[in-house]
């Protein structure tokens, strides 16, 4: 697959790509919803060092194609109520699996809130953007803020003010490594690498064995959303109390 210099992925963000739904297949999640597949950290010169969407991408897969910017055209009402249900099963249609947000957004988005409540369609996201959190946790029955031990994330400290001022806030976690584990074992959720992109890259044993300690808080031990207990700690924000 082709490798883009810094200043093409600049040009190829800002083109309009015609013809292009912006929900697609996912393999872990059933299905997923991005605006574009060009993170802001990527477009930044600063991509995170474990990035499963670039790893991906070194390994030829077509799902994690670079693309610009896509237009919300009502896809969530046209879905059928059988995909609905499947979905909430998953714990809601994940925004932001490729890429992040923008700005340039939130027309598209409030559009996706609207359709998604008409039909009764949970939403969740997984962001490094404050500013997303600060206009759309209303919006999304839950915001997960990612954090890590290698300084590629959202700061600590921002995230841990995100969750107490937004009830529907988690903090979510990326481990890379064994020491990784305590350092972040005050986060909501606990993602173990799983990519071929130089950091462990934990097997399901792993993830059963560290759900036995951290009951509750492991993404995801059966390596699907439909199944997997945790439901990105949809319980949690229930406890909450939105």
């Amino acid at each position: 697959m082709k490798s883009y210099t810094l200043i093409e992925l600049q040009e190829i963000s800002t083109r309009v790509e015609e013809g292009k739904s912006c929900v697609c297949s996912n393999q872990k999640t059933y299905k997923s919803l991005d605006l574009t597949s060009i993170c802001p950290k990527l477009l930044a010169g600063d991509p995170c060092k474990y990035c499963y969407v670039q790893t991906s991408r070194e390994e030829g897969f077509n799902a994690k194609i670079v693309y610009g910017r896509i237009t919300y055209n009502g896809e969530i009402s046209r879905m059928n109520q059988a995909t609905i249900t499947k979905l909430n099963e998953c714990g809601g249609l994940r925004v932001f699996s490729f890429a992040d947000y923008y700005s340039w957004m939130d027309d598209d988005l409030e559009k996706i809130v609207a359709d998604a409540k008409k039909r009764g369609l949970k939403l969740k996201a997984i962001t490094k953007q404050a500013q997303f959190v600060h206009k759309f946790w209303k919006d999304f029955d839950v915001i997960h803020v990612s954090v890590d031990n290698i300084g590629d994330g959202m700061a600590w400290e921002t995230a841990k003010n995100l969750r107490e001022m937004y009830p529907t806030v988690l903090v979510r976690s990326v481990i890379t490594k064994d020491e990784d584990i305590q350092a972040l074992a005050w986060t909501d959720i606990l993602t173990l690498n799983h990519g071929n992109n130089g950091f462990k890259n934990y097997s399901k044993k792993n993830n059963d064995q560290l759900s036995q300690v951290f009951p509750g808080k492991v993404c995801c031990s059966t390596g699907k959303c439909q199944t997997c207990k945790v439901k990105c700690g949809l319980t949690k924000v229930g406890d909450k109390n939105i």
